[in-house]
């Protein structure tokens, strides 16, 4: 199996990664009660169907959704994993999708921080931690549940597609587990809140 196409191991738990170090928050979200959230939609990736389940219209599923949902003047914070295509194909594809878009780097990321400039895509290098509505959310790539500390804390990730974490305080936002389009991230925190225990509220 190739590098590129290598997405998850079957059989396996989700990886535990070891976070570097972590950034600032980008200053486009400073101030936001509200943005929009989505993670891994690996664009042109031939083989993600097989690699996580995805039904065979989801890329279309994915663009509608991101352009009916999302105004110009809109934040969508991509967590990563973009898309597996080549320059010209991408560029008619970020063409076509709206709102200021800020993205994580994920491990499919592969291009500079010039390139994604020059697609529209403010490229972020490090996870950050933000604070919304009284909890501090990590926004990382992978999960890093390490990065947790105190009872309100969460981290906001991707990476691990169709898997979830066996820890509660981290929250998957990859494509498969929020039906393949944008979402807002205060009702995705909300949802994801529900399922910790009272003692971590």
């Amino acid at each position: 199996m190739a590098h590129d196409d290598k997405i998850r191991d079957e059989g396996r738990e989700p990886e535990v990664h070891i976070p570097g170090p972590s950034g600032p928050p980008p200053r486009a979200l400073n101030g936001l009660a509200d943005f929009w959230l989505i993670s891994d939609t690996h664009f042109g990736h031939r083989n993600i169907i097989r690699y996580a389940g995805r039904p065979e219209d989801h890329e279309r599923r994915m663009i509608t959704a991101w352009r009916e949902r999302v105004a110009d003047d809109d934040v969508i914070l991509h967590l990563g994993d973009l898309a597996m295509m080549k320059r010209e194909p991408l560029t008619r594809l970020m063409e076509g999708l709206s709102g200021r878009i800020l993205m994580l780097e994920g491990n499919h990321d592969r291009g500079s921080k010039t390139m994604y400039r020059e697609l529209g895509i403010e490229l972020i290098t490090r996870s950050f931690l933000l604070e919304i509505g009284g909890w501090g959310v990590w926004f990382s790539h992978r999960p890093e549940p390490a990065r947790i500390h105190g009872n309100r804390q969460v981290n906001v990730h991707g990476h691990i597609h169709e898997k979830v974490m066996g820890d509660p305080r981290c929250l998957n936002a990859s494509v498969e587990q929020i039906d393949y389009g944008p979402v807002r991230v205060a009702g995705f925190l909300e949802a994801g809140l529900e399922s910790l225990s009272p003692a971590r509220r």
